[in-house]
């Protein structure tokens, strides 16, 4: 086989897997359809309603409990009106069991009435979810206002740029004027209003002291969970913990993983091959980023945050790495893909939800995101935290 057809063998092969990469990605990020509750007539604020009910994984069938957990939309609201939040308790399958393990899922914007625990810890342990404030329950806060801008082609051709942002503001400005004139009080939906819906689970279920599993996000909510009630957590297990400030990830913070990416290269016989120099192979291509590839446009703000979501994962970065180390040898075939892929199956998540909790946790007015997120010389900049942070 000529080294041409090796060549373009292997760039497609690069465009197809980038594409199941990128697909991957967006199935585990889309969550199935929300849990749906509602307030029950004549309820009161801390009510807990259970029915015996049937929760099934892909092991086997368990003994559970379904229900509704009343709350103030607003707590610091006397005449707040009260949200419903669905509850599952699948009970221990051994007798006398441990502390129970209240589940706590990524996001923002994601259910948490989704983990089918493993049958090992359903051996010691009753396992609880309670839906997400703004995910789960009787107030959700789509926003399909955000959701169509992502799906649209972006104005002036760049989904970082100027332009997009500022639609990317109006759209916000939209979905939070239709779910206020909807009645939704936006004041409510906070992580420590998440911590509370979980104490007062707790209490309700008559509980004395809970474990936490958490991932990502949930990571954050089991933190302050464990500031305000440390008598009440017995062992808080935490899975790609994210502190204070970390929804928000810092260009330096990515170009130091980069140069992290690049060292690894340079010692592999493969990589450093094919790149004397990984972090500035990227830094070339994205600040000097082809927009089209034969019939196909490429969008550089699309290809960044892309690029952000791929170096999530060991497995799926090397698919990033692939993309730009081709297209500075003349190939932005991958990057075409990439883009195309990130305009029609954008993350599916609950964007309502994401920027409510997301702004009230660490979003800072002192700050010029504009400028911070993309300062001269970084690599990618912080693709995410210049699209979500520098329209508030």
């Amino acid at each position: 086989m000529s080294t041409d057809k090796t060549t373009k063998k292997y760039h497609k092969f690069i465009l197809i897997a980038s594409t199941f990469t990128l697909l991957g990605l967006i199935l585990i990020a889309c969550s199935s359809p929300k849990t749906v509750a509602t307030v029950p007539a004549g309820a009161k604020s801390g009510e807990l309603t259970l029915e015996p009910c049937t929760f099934k994984t892909d092991e086997a069938e368990y003994e559970a409990d379904c229900g509704t957990l009343v709350v103030p939309e607003n707590r610091a609201q006397a005449d707040s009106r009260l949200i419903a939040l669905p509850v599952i308790r699948v009970r221990a399958t051994g007798n006398n069991p441990a502390e129970p393990v209240f589940w706590l899922q990524g996001g923002p914007g994601d259910s948490n009435m989704e983990l089918k625990p493993a049958a090992w810890l359903l051996a010691r342990h009753d396992f609880v979810m309670v839906g997400y404030r703004g995910a789960d329950g009787s107030s959700v806060l789509e926003c399909p206002e955000y959701d169509r801008m992502l799906r649209s082609p972006s104005p002036g051709g760049d989904a970082l740029g100027a332009e997009s942002l500022a639609e990317t503001a109006k759209a916000m400005a939209e979905c939070a004027a239709r779910l206020q004139a909807a009645g939704v009080d936006l004041e409510g939906y906070t992580i420590p209003d998440v911590v509370i819906d979980m104490e007062a689970a707790r209490m309700a279920l008559n509980y004395e002291r809970v474990n936490l599993l958490s991932a990502s996000y949930g990571t954050r909510v089991a933190q302050m969970y464990a500031y305000l009630h440390p008598d009440r957590v017995y062992r808080s297990v935490m899975s790609g913990a994210s502190p204070p400030r970390r929804i928000v990830f810092e260009p330096e913070t990515l170009d130091a993983q980069l140069g992290y990416f690049a060292r690894l290269c340079a010692q592999d016989a493969e990589c450093s091959a094919r790149t004397p120099n990984l972090a500035e192979a990227m830094r070339h291509v994205a600040h000097n980023m082809p927009r089209r590839w034969l019939f196909l446009p490429i969008d550089p703000g699309n290809i960044k945050v892309a690029t952000f979501q791929l170096l999530f994962s060991r497995s799926t970065a090397p698919m990033a790495f692939d993309a730009y180390i081709a297209a500075e040898q003349g190939d932005p075939s991958g990057l075409a893909l990439m883009s195309l892929a990130a305009r029609f199956s954008p993350p599916s998540i609950i964007w309502g939800d994401f920027f409510s909790k997301a702004y009230s946790a660490d979003y800072d007015p002192s700050r010029d995101y504009t400028a911070e997120m993309d300062p001269p010389g970084s690599i990618l900049g912080s693709p995410e935290g210049l699209a979500f942070f520098s329209t508030a």
